[in-house]
């Protein structure tokens, strides 16, 4: 919240931000714990890494994060533990594995009985997760704001909580694969959405080293080529610029018609467009792209 009223933003226009007397009950009290899934799973308090217990132990803290408040249920949870295959002591044995959390956990109240199953209690700010959707949240209304600077500070703080691929390691338990995926494909969202601003400040030099890896790493993100285009050419790099078009580009060419920025949009450098991608259009040929150029 403090970090929206340096911005002067008003806070009711990010969206997902927690309610104010929540957002950091725990950490005011110093009974908060940082859960990580942006990587390996983890759990910190007072910054000293807990130990966790078993890996069925560990799937199962994982799957209750996951649930983000909501009871997952005790049939749920066995079958995440065991699938298929669920001893006939099952219902005991996730009692028996609740109860080992708690302990190497340290606090009995952070998983509850509700209902039919179990609910883990946390703070948004004690999960890494929700932290990076919040601090994504501000950064862009920063920008909306008129302050890119602080909209770049703000992603990049977001982005650093990052430690790898969403819950890594165990990404492939059916019960996490969903949330996993949506993780990762945001963190990839909210790195075009940085790399847009950086272009915005004119930084499109320092770029095209992270642009030309992350077009290799992810070939068939478009905005990302866009980018890249953008900054080549910025660069003055046209011809570059010109060899990363044409009718497809690198490993997307033949799998359909490539989108990019417009003749406008690439040649200003003054413009700032606000995505490299605000107005596109099918990509003609190489050679009729930088004729419009010239002609622009």
């Amino acid at each position: 919240m403090r970090a929206a009223e340096l911005i002067g933003v008003d806070i009711s226009s990010v969206r997902q931000l927690a309610p104010r007397g929540r957002y950091s009950r725990r950490r005011e009290a110093g009974a908060a714990a940082d859960f990580g899934v942006l990587g390996p799973l983890t759990v910190r308090r007072a910054g000293v890494p807990l130990e966790l217990g078993t890996p069925k132990g560990r799937v199962l803290l994982a799957v209750l994060l996951c649930r983000a408040g909501r009871p997952a249920a005790d049939d749920a949870l066995a079958q995440v533990i065991w699938g298929e295959a669920q001893p006939k002591s099952a219902a005991k044995n996730v009692q028996t594995y609740v109860h080992r959390l708690r302990r190497h956990l340290g606090d009995p109240g952070r998983i509850t009985r509700q209902g039919q199953g179990y609910v883990l209690r946390d703070d948004r700010d004690e999960l890494d997760a929700a932290r990076f959707e919040d601090l994504a949240g501000l950064a862009r209304a920063a920008l909306t704001a008129g302050d890119p600077d602080q909209s770049r500070r703000l992603f990049d703080e977001a982005l650093d909580l990052w430690r790898g691929a969403a819950y890594a390691g165990i990404a492939d338990v059916p019960a996490l694969t969903s949330e996993a995926a949506r993780l990762d494909e945001m963190r990839l969202g909210v790195l075009e959405e940085r790399i847009d601003v950086d272009l915005r400040l004119g930084r499109h030099s320092e770029l095209l080293g992270e642009l030309t890896a992350l077009t290799m790493g992810h070939p068939f993100r478009e905005r990302m080529w866009a980018q890249l285009m953008l900054a080549l050419y910025r660069c003055g790099r046209r011809a570059d610029a010109c060899s990363e078009s044409g009718s497809g580009i690198g490993p997307c060419s033949g799998i359909g018609p490539f989108f990019f920025p417009t003749a406008g949009n690439v040649i200003s450098s003054t413009a700032a467009p606000r995505s490299a991608m605000t107005a596109i259009q099918p990509a003609p040929t190489c050679m009729a792209w930088m004729n419009a150029l010239s002609a622009a």
